[in-house]
């Protein structure tokens, strides 16, 4: 796919070596002083139609903001990105000054090397010069060698010791391997492939015996002429009987003269300090590495992504460098991508020498320093906005194997086979399948023309807005029209639209440069651990195809006029507010997810939807008679007339149930024995309150603050916050109707814009929640004061997400106390979210401290079952109604009722009609869902008595699987 191939385009694109002729150098230069230094680099340069003359000024503001200077007697004089548009063609010109120029700060410089740079062909001479930098041998040779063919030689990296390459490209862990010789074949062709090795040196690897080192490590080297030499590591995912001590790793190795000396070294110290075990038990590419590397360094550290497109060239290591040194601290720097150790971040040459390319890991370690976290939270800081480089956002990191996946076999859809999914809009339908399909776009990568393409990109904007607002205006539908307005909000992004022009201004389509900008930012959206904000990549890609389609002047296939469900392999937003639902009767689809806008807008339009089913659904074909039965979560293929008479008598049933329950949406939700248990809304934004009140809702359980903060590019000021609370209140019609608001619940895998956070390799196990707020504790003081001062306009409740430990509680807890100090007539209710098995096991201890449980079954279901909930194969694995979360469930409810308070449900589960019924019969007080499955789930409560609920419950949590849960209910959606 064109996405895909984008991202490995991205990933893998390599640096050209720019060709240096011995024209391009001068030994015998002289000037009285740096600015005369420089005039005499631009005159050579015009000279040979490398800039025009303009671009000396750049040069020269260039050295007022950031000094040159690398070490060692070498400069690398460099225009600014403002007369970038002076350079004719990139080029680099050497002169070397015999007496020296004082470049500032008593650095003399002898050998200058300007650079003019159109292009990043310069990188490859710059990562070279770190070599001449860090070796006084090399560098006195530059600077006095009379043979311009040896400074060439020496620039060019022909001089330099070959060094080992180690790299998680090279890396292959956890294999189903049977055999050494397995392992020794693999390898051998990792390294052929890299062009590490000649057809007969892979030969010789094959033929060679490994060595058994001990522990379970293995070796395989051989001797190569070729100066580029690297590792490549093979692990088992269990222990072969083999040598003395089994085989657990493969090391095999080119190397040229002494190159695997430090490989050696390291191994015999991890032998002799007793650890040569940890290397196997490290099961990541990267942890390998590290070990293989160097010893751990002292003191705290923190990650981050490189965000440099051009990666750590001179410039943005000047500025790191320059911020290091005004430190009061010792701060080493790590590339966990690259090769070497750690150096000390004061010397630009050696943090250039570490060789970082956009995405490389980053390790900064901190010691000797009073105050370690601030300087890391100062670090991140700078990274994430690029050491005064554009920021380009890292998408896709892990590097493709070379084995493929294991694909699960495609099976065939079959008369009454049954198949199972995700219920993205409620309700039933019976009719015939018609399969969507989307364009194909064939897209050119490089543009003939760029301000023709730049041209024709503003103006499909210009057409897709007007097809947004077009519809806007004819619309009435709530839901429809903030999502619909959010599309255009969208259209307007300059992260999304700048970013395509910058991409067309370097060459590129139009078409190429705003799949790259979609994608680059879905990418990183899907990856978010909170399922709501992950699914909202879907929006980017939809908006995507469209304007895809109106630069490539291609439609969509006619719209089908006769009834009909239909199945697609993932529906847009833009497809269901076209749909009219007596035409598209319900919709199917492979992927998806519960909480996107296609599923807001199917639930708003009425049209029945069902998500995440799996590829088999792809291979129904069209007019196949075909049920849809999302309360009850399947699909089934009808094979006889009679089975379609009773599903239409069955949806008629539902039908009518259904209209019954909104008529009596304002009742409330109360058992046939007088039992009552509070129902309310999840919502993200005050503008949502009046449409969940409209609908039944009793208040709300569930206020997302976290898209309030993403709804700006930096903080939402204080007045801007309380506006938000005091509105949701206001929209209440009383005063007992509460609103709940989760603080802050945003993680480091997908920061806020304006929040610099570590990249971290699972964020679903990272920073999140309150630990994110322990983090940035004065922005959750400033949330909390501004809910202290909305307080007044209603019953307002606070909770905190994400907590696992009571330390963690206590802490955050320390906090509110130090802001309710400013507000003494105030007093809030305190709640925390139940989110991580450990916070329900620990529940009787977190009870004692709160007012309230809220128990969110998404993530709880995520962390218990150990699946995500958006795999495309494994999803209907995360089924919350499974005993194991009832049971984590049951045990909340119990230690809260031990201590006197109420728990409420505010997960997918709580607006399930069978679940409903099962967690009032546990004990929970409140259901907090979707405001389109309020009138459904009080007509529910209202059908049954509180003791067959609680003969309910006691037999699900009795029970082995969902599946045998569902099996206790036959009811769909209303009894």
């Amino acid at each position: 796919m064109l996405a895909k191939s984008i991202q490995q385009h991205y990933k893998n694109r390599q640096v050209p070596m720019l060709e240096l002729k011995p024209t391009d150098v001068r030994l015998d230069a002289t000037a009285l002083d740096k600015t005369a230094a420089i005039s005499q680099i631009i005159a050579d340069m015009v000279a040979d139609g490398m800039v025009a003359p303009g671009y000396e000024a750049g040069m020269q503001v260039r050295e007022t903001q950031t000094s040159t200077y690398l070490g060692n007697g070498i400069a690398i004089p460099h225009g600014t990105p403002e007369t970038k548009d002076q350079v004719l063609k990139t080029g680099v010109k050497v002169l070397r000054f015999a007496n020296g120029i004082d470049w500032g700060d008593g650095q003399i410089v002898y050998t200058a090397i300007g650079i003019a740079a159109k292009s990043d062909e310069h990188l490859a001479i710059l990562r070279q010069l770190t070599h001449v930098i860090t070796n006084d041998d090399l560098s006195a040779r530059l600077h006095a060698t009379p043979d311009v063919a040896e400074v060439l030689s020496i620039l060019k990296g022909e001089q330099f010791t070959p060094s080992l390459e180690m790299n998680e490209s090279l890396v292959r862990t956890g294999l189903d391997i049977q055999l050494v010789s397995e392992a020794v074949s693999l390898a051998a062709g990792i390294l052929y492939a890299g062009d590490y090795c000649s057809a007969a040196q892979r030969n010789e690897l094959l033929d060679a015996e490994p060595l058994d080192f001990g522990e379970g490590i293995w070796i395989n080297t051989i001797q190569t002429q070729n100066p580029k030499t690297a590792l490549a590591i093979v692990t088992s995912a269990k222990t072969l009987a083999e040598g003395e001590s089994g085989f657990d790793i493969l090391l095999s190795l080119t190397t040229s003269g002494e190159t695997h000396k430090p490989l050696y070294d390291r191994l015999l110290q991890l032998r002799r300090d007793g650890k040569l075990a940890a290397l196997k038990t490290e099961k990541t590419a990267s942890g390998l590495l590290r070990l293989l590397k160097m010893d751990a360094l002292e003191g705290e550290s923190i990650e981050l992504r490189l965000p440099i497109e051009q990666g750590l060239h001179a410039r943005p290591a000047s500025h790191l460098a320059k911020l290091i040194k005004s430190m009061s601290a010792e701060v080493w720097v790590e590339n966990l991508d690259g090769n070497g150790g750690a150096v000390l971040g004061t010397s630009v040459a050696r943090l250039i020498g570490l060789g970082f390319s956009h995405g490389h890991l980053m390790r900064f370690t901190v010691a000797a320093c009073d105050d370690p976290q601030q300087v890391l939270r100062q670090l991140s800081t700078a990274v994430s906005e690029g050491l005064g480089d554009p920021v380009v956002p890292v998408t896709n990191l892990h590097v493709e194997m070379d084995v493929a996946p294991m694909e699960p076999k495609q099976q065939q859809a079959r008369v009454n086979d049954k198949i199972t999914g995700l219920c993205g809009a409620p309700g039933m339908a019976l009719g015939t399948v018609k399969t969507q399909r989307r364009v194909a776009f064939d897209v050119v990568e490089n543009s003939d023309n760029r301000a023709a393409d730049a041209q024709r990109f503003k103006d499909a904007l210009v057409v897709l807005n007007n097809q947004i607002n077009s519809t806007l205006q004819n619309e009435t539908n709530e839901s429809k029209v903030q999502i619909l307005s959010m599309h255009a909000e969208l259209l307007d992004d300059p992260e999304f639209v700048d970013a395509t022009l910058d991409m067309i201004a370097t060459g590129k389509s139009a078409e190429w440069s705003w799949t790259f900008a979609v994608e680059r930012i879905a990418s990183s959206l899907e990856q978010h651990s909170d399922e709501l904000l992950a699914e909202r990549a879907s929006d980017y890609r939809d908006l995507g195809y469209q304007l895809m389609l109106i630069l490539t002047g291609q439609q969509e296939q006619a719209s089908e006029s006769s009834p009909h469900i239909l199945i697609a392999d993932e529906i847009n937003p833009s497809d269901v507010v076209k749909f009219d639902p007596a035409i598209v009767q319900a919709i199917v689809t492979a992927k998806g997810g519960v909480t996107s806008h296609a599923a807001i807008l199917a639930r708003a339009a009425g049209i029945p939807l069902l998500v995440g089913c799996g590829d088999i659904v792809l291979t129904i074909a069209d007019g196949t008679p075909l049920v849809v039965d999302c309360d009850n979560r399947y699909l089934q293929l009808v094979g006889s007339e009679r089975e379609l008479d009773d599903l239409r008598e069955e949806q008629a049933k539902r039908r009518a149930a259904y209209e019954k329950a909104y008529a009596e949406r304002a009742l409330p939700a109360v058992t046939t024995d007088g039992v009552s248990i509070e129902v309310v809304a999840n919502i993200s934004s005050s503008k949502q309150v009046a449409a969940s009140l409209e609908l039944g809702s009793e208040g709300v359980g569930l206020f997302r603050s976290e898209f309030l903060f993403m709804a700006h590019t930096q903080e939402p000021t204080h007045a801007q916050q309380l506006a938000e609370y005091k509105a949701a209140l206001n929209a209440m019609e009383t005063d007992s109707q509460p609103l709940i608001v989760r603080t802050l619940d945003v993680g480091g895998d997908k920061p806020l814009p304006y929040l610099a956070m570590p990249h971290e390799e699972n964020p679903f196990l990272g920073v999140r929640g309150a630990r994110l707020s322990l983090l940035y504790p004065d922005m959750l003081k400033r949330q909390l004061r501004a809910l202290f001062e909305a307080a007044d306009h209603g019953l307002l409740r606070v909770m905190f997400p994400m907590i696992s430990d009571i330390a963690e509680w206590r802490a955050i807890k320390a906090i509110y106390n130090d802001v309710a100090q400013e507000y003494p007539g105030i007093t809030l209710e305190l709640g925390m979210m139940i989110e991580v098995p450990s916070a329900a096991l620990m529940a009787d201890v977190f009870a004692k401290e709160l007012d309230f449980f809220s128990v969110g079954t998404n993530d709880l279901t995520q962390y218990t079952m150990a699946v995500d909930r958006g795999h495309p194969v494994l999803s209907k694995q995360a089924d919350s109604l499974h005993p194991a979360i009832l049971r984590l469930i049951k045990t909340t409810v119990d230690a809260a009722q031990r201590n006197n308070i109420w728990v409420g449900v505010c997960g997918e589960l709580a607006a399930d009609p069978l679940a409903a019924v099962i967690l009032l019969g546990m004990g929970v007080k409140e259901l907090s869902m979707s405001q389109t499955a309020i009138p459904v789930i009080k007509a529910k409560i209202r059908s049954v008595s509180s003791s067959d609920a609680t003969l309910l419950a006691q037999n699900a949590l009795a029970a082995e699987s969902s599946d045998a849960i569902r099996a206790l209910d036959g009811v769909g959606v209303v009894a």
